[in-house]
């Protein structure tokens, strides 16, 4: 935990440290009684956030989930890194109350992202304050240079909507089902689920029927089909030979990517993954052997799917603008977590895009908008990956900026695009 010691100790400095570890506790226990899906909402978020980070350290595997770690680690690891720089922020403190609260007046997401935005305008040489929060509304940061103050508004949005939770719960239902069906008949192998259309318009009655007939009459060992129609292609695909019950010379780390990537060939992070394994582990969690493995990997391709996954910031930007006037002029940053495959990614910018061209800045104060997109990664062969792309759009009378990643901070970065088309 020597990579988060700065900010845990801060945490634990501000809690207690019996507190601190009754927190931590009652999370560990949340994942070995509870289910994982779950965590979209957690009733302590910010301890469910540091029990994921820690679980490997301590030593406490159930409350390691390999998607959120790659969600959570390289944030805190960028705040941690850059914690010093806090003590030169006015006011923090009471943004730091409000994410140690266990139940934070807001998302500790956007508690995170506007202590990462400040930080930045820190580092840059700007006087930063946090603004105390009032029954009215007002900016997020108050920033001074060179004789001039500015104002600034951060928005996170939602990871994703309801449509995507209603889709993912009907999913994890189904595949739930399946797999015990599956591990029933002593199924080895992968199955690739691709739904054709929203699961409200599927008979899921008729996809468990096929599925026990398949699994009762097909031999496991050749390629078969499970179902291929109007709503749904599903096909089997058995382990190459030597992949269970093998020594495995060179033993691989206790992780779905790098279980799946071992046992299939390729791990892809654009699908949804539903697994049960079985094997032999060495003392330091890596795997020696495999005896028994089911992966599911799901894809969701119909039109309908897509479309409602693309949100857009609409909604967030008009609501940041209102915080920023002639009075006191500034810049909104909105941060946007890609969850989603390739194509959402980019019919979401196109739509942000156009949402932005046809943005009216009616208290006439905006001057720099900054669109954080970020996008996490669970490669098998290490823990996270992550990318932040930038797009920014400015006044017309405003110089081009620069700014670098700000959710993850990195040396290596590429200038955002776009000009805010207003007419001031």
């Amino acid at each position: 935990m020597k990579d988060l010691e700065n900010f845990l100790q801060a945490v634990q400095d501000k809690v207690g440290q019996a507190k601190f570890s009754e927190r931590l506790k009652e999370i560990d226990n949340f994942f070995i009684n509870g289910t994982p899906y779950s965590s979209r909402a957690p009733k302590d978020p910010l301890f469910f956030y540091i029990a994921v980070c820690t679980a490997i350290a301590r030593n406490k595997g159930r409350s390691y989930i390999p998607i959120e770690y790659a969600r959570i680690y390289p944030m805190l690891f960028n705040l941690n890194n850059r914690w010093d720089v806090t003590k030169k922020i006015k006011n923090f403190d009471e943004r730091f109350n409000n994410l140690c609260s266990q139940k934070p007046s807001q998302s500790v997401d956007s508690i995170f992202f506007e202590i990462l935005v400040a930080i930045y305008y820190a580092e840059e040489g700007f006087e930063v304050e946090f603004i105390p929060a009032t029954d009215k509304k007002s900016p997020d940061l108050k920033i001074y240079k060179d004789g001039h103050t500015k104002y600034i508004e951060c928005k996170k949005m939602q990871r994703a909507n309801a449509y995507t939770y209603d889709e993912l719960d009907s999913w994890y239902a189904l595949s739930g089902d399946l797999l015990k069906i599956a591990n029933k008949y002593c199924y080895d192998g992968y199955i690739a689920f691709r739904f054709r259309q929203p699961f409200s318009e599927i008979n899921l009655r008729k996809i468990k029927r096929y599925f026990i007939r398949r699994m009762q009459s097909r031999n496991h060992l050749k390629k078969f089909r499970i179902i291929d129609d109007k709503s749904a292609k599903i096909t089997f695909f058995p382990f190459s030979s030597g992949k269970l019950n093998t020594i495995i010379e060179q033993p691989i780390t206790k992780s779905v990517p790098s279980l799946i990537n071992y046992l299939t060939g390729e791990f892809n992070y654009r699908l949804i993954y539903k697994t049960l394994f079985g094997g032999k582990f060495s003392d330091n969690s890596d795997i020696n052997l495999i005896s028994s493995a089911i992966i599911f990997s799901c894809q969701f391709s119909y039109t309908k799917a897509l479309e409602k996954k693309s949100q857009h910031i609409k909604r967030l930007l008009t609501d940041a603008a209102k915080q920023i006037s002639e009075e006191r002029p500034g810049n909104i940053h909105i941060l946007v977590e890609e969850c989603h495959n390739e194509y959402i990614h980019r019919l979401r910018c196109q739509k942000n895009i156009d949402v932005i061209h046809n943005f009216i800045d009616t208290n006439r104060g905006v001057e720099y908008i900054f669109v954080h997109y970020i996008k996490y990664i669970t490669p098998p062969d290490r823990s996270f990956d992550v990318e932040e792309t930038i797009q920014y759009f400015r006044r017309a009378d405003k110089f081009p900026v620069e700014v670098p990643p700000i959710w993850y901070h990195s040396e290596k970065y590429s200038q955002g695009y776009g000009t805010l088309l207003i007419d001031y």
